[in-house]
């Protein structure tokens, strides 16, 4: 009668949790230094533009740029948002080579629910669901389409 060995049980399912654990980390990391970096620029062309004189032609100029981008900067601050989940979730499907859409995804809902906990701590607001959802599924879909992207790239 012939007798098989037994098998280990690899640790493998354990370590690839752990890595894809890291991973999701590194990438909100990476979406919130990317965004940290856009709002500081941005806040530096809001500053310049109150700072200039209308009485000018280019003060002029100025001025109604500043109005327009007082008017668009929820618009793009939601841009900011969905290009930082984009930028670090394709950086961490490139890194990972595998399931990008899932990471992309995880990356996104944490960083909605990071960004959404800090803005209601800060502003005192108060969170609408309707309002909740669409950045959570805004986040999720630039998540899995940085994520697409990333994994497929050479």
């Amino acid at each position: 009668m012939r007798t098989y060995k037994k098998e280990k049980k690899s640790s493998r399912p354990i370590e690839d949790k752990k890595r894809y654990f890291i991973l999701v980390l590194k990438g909100v990391v990476v979406s919130i230094i990317i965004s940290m970096i856009s709002i500081f620029f941005l806040s530096l062309v809001t500053i310049v533009t109150d700072l200039y004189n209308t009485n000018t032609t280019i003060g002029n100029v100025i001025a109604i740029f500043s109005y327009n981008l007082d008017f668009y900067l929820n618009y793009i601050m939601i841009g900011i948002t969905m290009l930082s989940i984009f930028f670090a979730s394709l950086y961490i499907a490139k890194v990972s080579q595998r399931r990008g859409a899932l990471l992309g995804i995880a990356i996104g809902c944490i960083y909605v629910l990071f960004s959404v906990g800090i803005s209601t701590d800060l502003g005192q607001n108060q969170i609408f669901i309707a309002s909740f959802l669409n950045k959570l599924l805004a986040g999720c879909f630039s998540g899995a389409l940085g994520g697409f992207i990333g994994v497929n790239m050479s």
